[in-house]
């Protein structure tokens, strides 16, 4: 035995617990002191030994206890019976590696009991089938993964459905605080992809993703579909490869993004296909009914990654009834490799911008397009600004370079093309020694702008 561990669990109106950690070797017959403030135990306590290998073994309380000033408490002989991979305290699911993540896996309430991972798992030559299903038959617990990082995951599954480490997020599912690292997520050609989950109603939050690599027909680092929220997440040098929609974050998103980044040179988003769309945070946005707050993309950060779409955008690819409000790209690629440029749409920020509206976001030192590539429209912030309901809103670009040639409908610092939307108090700085590019390459000027 190498260490031992007590939780005291405090009555108090927060529900708040203590731990106290007791490292090294454990010698049979000896006894053991643990210094304590007085507090009262409505709900007894818990004391876990682990073995050499993270495994471990609970004698759990149930019996109220008084610890008091000046006073032993005796908590009597622990008998060590078998270490596990995975327990269950309280509840809890208490994962300490690779084994007990696959037997939770296998369990009858996977999906729903709460999750505590303990310790760091390497998932190296473990096979993973992906838990839950979808929205409705997902996993509905809190999956906390206590700042630990779960490396390696693979998963290759061809089918149709919804692939990640889960299948499916429900509607109360929250998953936070957790690594992923070198993961491989290989779905199928009509999959929703992605490494936290395939399709997700629930809450995903201060997790990241590196060094991995996503496939699948809508496939994010995260997720592959996001119709509720993604806070707070951090995406870094990733390879995704969508057959329709492909996003640093997410494939498709109908619910939130927030505070999102997504940064690495090595990190390459890549849509293939007529029509497909890839954007640093998210391929595609849209709303979900009439839900107000679906679509958005808030406060979310990019940095020197390449993105490659028939509509890329340093942000989103298209941005379809949604909200792209106070995002930033800088020193990233946006291009495509699509030999039919006739419909071929990007920008530094939005690459089609159908019926959405892009505020107070900015671009900066990056590059759109590439000498000899045809595109039908580029911008610095928005390549295509399509309807009367799309509304470009105190933009601005700086330093962005606008490579090869635009077919009818233009290459603009701010917009390439505007068709009847709206492009209001918006400006920009060229490169130095670019002339000639208006903020608006065709289409409907701009209002109250400067150039």
């Amino acid at each position: 035995v190498r260490r031992q561990r007590q939780m005291c669990i405090r009555d108090r109106a927060d529900g708040a617990s203590s731990e106290i950690e007791l490292s090294g070797t454990l010698i049979s017959g000896t006894d053991y002191y643990f210094v304590v403030g007085p507090c009262s135990l409505e709900n007894g306590f818990t004391i876990t030994f682990y073995n050499s290998e993270g495994k471990a073994w609970s004698r759990v309380g149930t019996n109220p206890a008084s610890l008091k000033s000046g006073h032993i408490l005796d908590l009597g002989t622990s008998t060590v019976g078998n270490f596990s991979s995975c327990e269950l305290i309280d509840g809890v699911y208490h994962i300490y590696d690779a084994d007990g993540l696959v037997e939770w896996a296998s369990k009858k309430d996977v999906l729903t009991k709460d999750v505590v991972i303990e310790n760091d798992i390497n998932m190296s030559g473990k096979p993973w089938i992906p838990v839950g299903t979808n929205l409705t038959d997902g996993f509905s617990g809190d999956f906390d993964g206590n700042n630990k990082t779960i490396s390696n995951l693979s998963i290759d599954d061809n089918s149709s459905g919804n692939v990640g480490f889960f299948a499916g997020l429900s509607q109360s599912a929250k998953v936070h605080d957790v690594t992923f690292s070198g993961a491989v997520v290989e779905g199928g050609s009509s999959s929703y992809s992605g490494v936290v989950a395939g399709n997700s109603l629930g809450i995903v939050e201060n997790c990241r993703v590196n060094t991995s690599s996503v496939s699948g027909n809508y496939a994010g680092a995260l997720v592959g579909n996001n119709s509720r929220q993604v806070n707070n997440c951090n995406v870094s040098n990733v390879e995704i490869d969508a057959s329709y929609s492909g996003g640093g974050i997410a494939g498709v998103s109908y619910g939130k993004i927030e505070y999102c980044t997504v940064s690495g040179s090595d990190t390459k988003i890549i849509a293939s296909g007529l029509s497909a769309s890839a954007g640093g945070i998210v391929g595609q946005t849209s709303q979900e009914g009439d839900i107000a707050t679906s679509g958005r993309l808030l406060k979310c950060a990019v940095d020197g990654i390449t993105v490659s779409g028939s509509w890329a955008g340093g942000i989103a690819g298209e941005n379809g009834f949604g909200v792209v409000a106070q995002c930033v790209v800088t020193h990233s690629s946006i291009l495509h490799d699509v030999t039919n440029a006739s419909s071929c749409r990007i920008g530094g920020v939005v690459g089609y911008n159908s019926r959405g509206d892009i505020i107070a976001s900015y671009s900066a030192f990056s590059i759109v397009g590439e000498g000899g590539l045809t595109s039908e429209a580029i911008g610095g912030i928005v390549g295509y600004n399509y309807s009367s309901a799309a509304q470009v809103y105190g933009c601005y670009s700086t330093n962005v370079s606008l490579l090869g040639n635009a077919t009818e409908s233009g290459k603009g610092a701010i917009a390439g093309y505007n068709s009847s939307g709206h492009v209001i108090s918006c400006y920009a700085v060229l490169p130095q020694g670019v002339t000639g590019i208006t903020l608006i390459g065709k289409g409907t000027a701009a209002e109250h702008s400067v150039e």
